[in-house]
């Protein structure tokens, strides 16, 4: 591994994508890890969001238990699952798991916050 670069594993769902939104995703997310000195140390590409994977998901928190790996990438929540509870029951195996430390959204959202404009970063 590079010296100075954390790994992760990134999960994409490419379900109900085009071909060229497949590519444009791709894009976005090794340019992710190269702007924050991320690794790609693993990924896993189907065509549903992680909720959705079946024993997919244990092999996720096996190979990132196995290599050291404490964040997933992923390019929007819908990669996670595809309602709130979905996202959110995903998200506490991951923690509850194998101790995931981030699950990393490289994705946009929207908000009904007055307070917030276009283009804040914003962590929750």
């Amino acid at each position: 591994m590079a010296e100075n670069h954390e790994p992760v594993f990134v999960y994409k769902n490419r379900g109900r994508l085009t071909p060229d939104q497949i590519i444009q995703r791709g894009l976005r997310l090794k340019y992710h890890c190269e702007e924050n000195g991320y690794l790609q140390d693993g990924s896993l590409s189907m065509s549903v969001p992680m909720s959705q994977s079946g024993s997919e998901l244990q092999w996720i928190m096996d190979y990132c238990r196995s290599h050291g790996i404490s964040k997933i990438l992923v390019d929007g929540l819908l990669d996670i699952g595809r309602t709130p509870d979905e996202v959110d029951r995903t998200a506490q195996i991951l923690c509850t798991g194998f101790q995931v430390t981030h699950i990393v959204n490289t994705g946009i959202a929207g908000s009904l916050n007055a307070q917030l404009d276009i283009g804040d970063f914003v962590i929750s």
